[in-house]
């Protein structure tokens, strides 16, 4: 039985050198065909057509949706899955890869599972990329929260604090990069579980001395006080 899981392990490992290996050189003959700083779609669209004509399977913009306490919170599109998760491309066209676009395949690979993401830059003259592999798996951590120094007299300041609490927690569980509407639905959530009661505005009201011109689309969480305790303190 153990020689057989070695065997196993062996060939998928044989099988991901070899698709490493092919999905390099295509992203290499991409780069040096169609040159640098074009939009970030026709990379995309050019790795995927030579992936595929390589023998390699892959799909583009593939969806995975985000849960955040397990409420669905919103999607995220792949720009390219390979080989059933294998390999995760993350395309970019920068003059460098960035530390955010680090963090931010950091948090595709917690919400796709992958086995490695590639942070890909077609925005130099040579092809940039970054290889992460997924170390997150059964790794456990948790946020160690303190309270921070409010300015003096500001009104609230308990409630200020546990605001401050709740979006620090939203940012550490899903971390960057996902659309705003995500984090802004996650600290709904957040909200909820922590006992606050919420408005969700979505408009405001225009007025220019007393005469109303009309509404302003908006999206914003507001706090209330009724039901948290403390918050007047």
């Amino acid at each position: 039985m153990r020689s057989q899981r070695i065997k196993q392990h062996r060939i998928c490992l044989e099988s991901f050198t070899k698709n490493s290996v092919k999905v390099r050189g295509v992203l290499l003959n991409v780069h040096n065909t169609l040159g640098p700083n074009l939009p970030e779609r026709f990379y995309r669209d050019a790795a995927a057509f030579g992936l595929e004509t390589e023998g390699v399977r892959c799909k583009t913009e593939k969806v995975f949706e985000v849960y955040y306490r397990g409420v669905r919170v919103g999607f995220y599109l792949v720009d390219i899955w390979i080989e059933n998760g294998k390999i995760l491309l993350e395309v970019k066209v920068a003059p460098e890869i960035l530390p955010l676009y680090l963090a931010q395949a950091i948090s595709y690979l917690k919400v796709t599972d992958a086995d490695l993401v590639i942070v890909l830059s077609f925005g130099a003259g040579s092809l940039l990329d970054k290889r992460l592999p997924n170390f997150l798996r059964d790794k456990v951590v948790s946020l160690e929260w303190q309270e921070r120094p409010v300015a003096e007299g500001m009104l609230y300041p308990a409630l200020t604090n546990h605001l401050f609490e709740v979006l620090h927690r939203v940012h550490f569980e899903l971390g960057p990069g996902f659309l705003h509407q995500v984090y802004r639905r996650a600290t709904m959530v957040e909200l909820e579980h922590q006992g606050f009661s919420y408005d969700y505005i979505k408009q405001v009201p225009i007025y220019y001395q007393g005469h109303y011109l009309g509404p302003q689309p908006a999206r914003m969480v507001r706090s209330t006080l009724r039901s948290h305790r403390g918050a007047s303190r």
